[in-house]
């Protein structure tokens, strides 16, 4: 069986200001990075734990990062911070392009970093913020995907064109150029997001082999969404549910 890791892609200070990006304090980013963290560390669901945030750009601010994790009521654990230091025209671009732009580019560094030691595995990418009341049953039913080659599961929706993002999994084999391909077309300026770019290569194109989410996620009500999307309530998430799971 392959071993299957959790890579949380965080920003606890954003690090551009196109598109719609909300307005949490860095206060609140940090609480519930932590109480997601808290969450995974104690239910034991996966073997690793990478967390990516641009905030990480050398070994000197990986310590900071999670000596500030530590210091507001992070379990003390093996977790694995990845250092993100893009070059200066990547970080413009990031400021250009928004957070989704942003988000794959550390996809792409972490995958990279992730398979050197380890070839074969299989990630889950989590939002950050995002606690799942339901994860270990996803991971479940995802797994059942994985046994029959299935490249990446993800929720999406063809009437959308559109991909649900706050989590997924995926095979470290997958071609990272489809992620690449992605970078080409996201511009939060535009309403071109990061949901769209994926839709658009992994779902649309068919150029890997991807299966639909059978287990919706299930967040808390009182959630917040990013990208000004106010509460996640059970009827917002019903509506998605219907949307990304059937139509």
């Amino acid at each position: 069986m392959r071993a299957e890791v959790a890579l949380l892609t965080s920003c606890i200070i954003p690090n551009t200001k196109t598109g719609p990006i909300s307005n949490f304090s860095k206060k609140t980013r940090i609480k519930q990075l932590i109480e997601n963290l808290n969450y995974l560390i104690k239910n034991r669901i996966f073997h690793e734990i990478y967390v990516i945030d641009p905030f990480v750009k050398n070994k000197k601010l990986s310590n900071e990062f999670e000596n500030i994790l530590l210091k507001n009521g992070l379990i003390e654990s093996e977790l694995k911070f990845l250092i993100f230091n893009p070059t200066q025209p990547t970080i413009n671009k990031i400021k250009i392009k928004g957070k989704g732009y942003s988000e794959i580019l550390m996809i792409i560094e972490a995958i990279k970093i992730i398979k050197r030691n380890k070839k074969s595995l299989l990630i889950h990418k989590i939002s950050g913020r995002y606690k799942i009341k339901n994860l270990k049953k996803i991971i479940k039913h995802n797994l059942y995907a994985f046994n029959k080659d299935i490249d990446i599961v993800i929720p999406y929706c063809h009437l959308l064109s559109k991909c649900y993002t706050i989590m997924y999994s995926f095979r470290t084999e997958i071609d990272l150029d489809l992620f690449k391909k992605c970078l080409n077309i996201i511009d939060d300026k535009k309403h071109i997001y990061v949901e769209h770019a994926m839709y658009n290569y992994m779902i649309k194109k068919n150029i890997i082999i991807s299966q639909r989410m059978k287990i919706f996620i299930l967040l808390s009500p009182n959630m917040n969404g990013g990208s000004k999307q106010g509460k996640y309530n059970m009827f917002k998430q019903l509506i998605n549910k219907i949307f990304y799971k059937y139509l």
